[in-house]
């Protein structure tokens, strides 16, 4: 053989072993584009709070619950506490703190399940992204300061990221649960993620230098899976890497849209994140305090006027708004003073209110302040203690009929005489008409709609219709028949 044809024959051989050591090594994919980095990294940090913001909105929620519990039961130990016209002036504020402050637990309960659902989902696709970013990072260039190999591309498409440390906030740690959070609202929506377009970016670091074979499916002789090829659209990171079908060009889809026919299939981990956020509805109940009660708010309230004319005006019949309103209004006011009245007079009173030591069960000659006080069984001690004084006043005085009741002695007024026509014709609307006393018939002719009632003497000593009966002990006969109704606002 002549120098010449072995020379020929080792530069062939050369390039032989050049394209059998390229096809053998791979060029790898280009690294993940920066943007694309940044926007799963805010995502996946985002979705993190959500177990904090679960946490904090059902604390706060049975707090809530907690502080209208501890006003409700000062209110009624209050109104047990009273007796005679201002026992029943105090059912009437119960029924409106209790429509004003409604209870709210049911719907804090409904939230739960849901929410759960939300955290859960929520927690999956943070520490999947989470995850595949941190594995994706490590896969760098050994000693490389960045300018090298790698497959995640730095805040400059020259460098790479070198170590899931070196990632931005990512969703690592998660904070603790007992520190407040707000509820993702940057980085998913109610049509899906406004930063995921799955448009690759400018900043990125390109296939020939980053030679990143985990975002590639291409090398069908030497692939990641060495010389076997790599399954058609194999996934990453919930399916927003789609890496096709033998090449080194990987793909990512668009979801800031997921209701575009078939995305969320691409995206399934996406996908129940997005359905399980927008599932959930927080419970947003805000603060009802016993001392917001306003004298309006009585006024306002149909339950009140309800209370107001059955225990104070002592009627019976269904209560008809377009007559009675008016005059119910204007009697609530008088009965409760001007706004600035019912504050000192009845709300203040109320929350400032102090018992015995005694009432709780407790052993000494203190008070305890209820103001101060947010042990729920001590309330409940402490009205049973007053609610069984209150049964205790009202079955003694109907089973003696004395009247010596402390809880009617403000009721029982001296006897007056019956009015007469023309006290009563001045009257032309029926409340006012029977609050004199008189029977007001509205098919008459006008001056006499209004007339006296001589049937029931007594008539001139309730606030309203008085109740017809032949019993002169007036105010036992209130006891006897509206007790239950007072004592179940008391107990309950």
């Amino acid at each position: 053989m002549t120098k010449g044809t072995l020379a020929y024959g080792l530069a062939w051989m050369a390039v032989a072993l050049i394209v059998t050591s390229t096809r053998c090594r791979g060029s790898g994919g280009a690294a993940l584009a920066h943007e694309q980095v940044k926007a799963l990294c805010e995502l996946s940090e985002e979705l993190s709070d959500y177990p904090a913001f679960f946490a904090h909105n059902i604390r706060e929620q049975l707090s809530h619950q907690q502080n209208l519990l501890q006003d409700e039961l000062k209110l009624r130990i209050y109104a047990a506490q009273q007796t005679g016209r201002k026992a029943k002036l105090a059912a009437p504020l119960l029924a409106t703190y209790t429509a004003k402050c409604a209870n709210k637990a049911p719907t804090v309960l409904e939230t739960l399940k849901p929410g759960a659902e939300a955290v859960a989902a929520a927690a999956y696709l943070a520490g999947t992204i989470g995850e595949a970013l941190g594995y994706l990072a490590d896969i760098h260039q050994s000693g490389s300061s960045g300018a090298n190999a790698g497959c995640l591309t730095a805040s400059t498409a020259a460098n790479v990221i070198t170590g899931r440390t070196k990632l931005p906030k990512c969703g690592t740690p998660a904070p603790q649960a007992a520190q407040p959070r707000s509820r993702p609202s940057k980085t998913i929506d109610n049509k899906g993620f406004p930063n995921l377009d799955g448009t690759t970016t400018t900043t990125q670091k390109a296939a020939g230098t980053a030679k990143c074979i985990p975002l590639s499916s291409h090398q069908t002789t030497h692939s990641i899976l060495e010389d076997q090829t790599v399954t058609a659209n194999a996934k990453m990171i919930g399916g927003y890497i789609d890496l096709g079908s033998n090449t080194q060009t990987y793909t990512m889809t668009d979801i800031r849209d997921l209701s575009a026919p078939g995305t969320k299939m691409k995206v399934p981990a996406f996908a129940a994140a997005f359905d399980k956020h927008n599932a959930y509805k927080p419970a947003t109940t805000g603060p009802c305090t016993l001392d917001s009660l306003v004298l309006s708010d009585v006024i306002g309230s149909t339950e009140a006027k309800k209370l107001y004319r059955t225990l104070l005006l002592n009627k019976t019949e269904k209560y008809n708004p377009e007559a009675e309103e008016t005059e119910l209004s204007r009697l609530i006011t008088t009965a409760y003073g001007d706004a600035e009245g019912f504050k000192t007079t009845w709300i203040e009173r109320i929350v400032k209110n102090k018992v015995p030591k005694e009432a709780a069960g407790e052993e000494g000659s203190g008070k305890i302040e209820l103001e101060n006080e947010d042990d729920i069984d001590k309330l409940r001690r402490i009205l049973n203690y007053y609610s069984a004084q209150a049964i205790k006043r009202e079955l003694m005085a109907a089973a003696t009929g004395t009247g010596s009741n402390p809880a009617c002695t403000s009721e029982a007024k001296p006897s007056k005489k019956a009015p007469t026509k023309e006290d009563c014709k001045e009257h032309t609307e029926q409340v006012p008409c029977e609050a004199k006393g008189c029977k007001f018939d509205n098919t008459k002719k006008e001056g006499e709609k209004c007339f006296p009632d001589h049937e029931t003497k007594e008539a001139a000593n309730q606030e309203g219709k008085g109740s017809k009966t032949t019993n002169t002990t007036t105010s036992n006969s209130f006891v006897i028949h509206k007790a239950p109704l007072l004592l179940a606002f008391l107990l309950f």
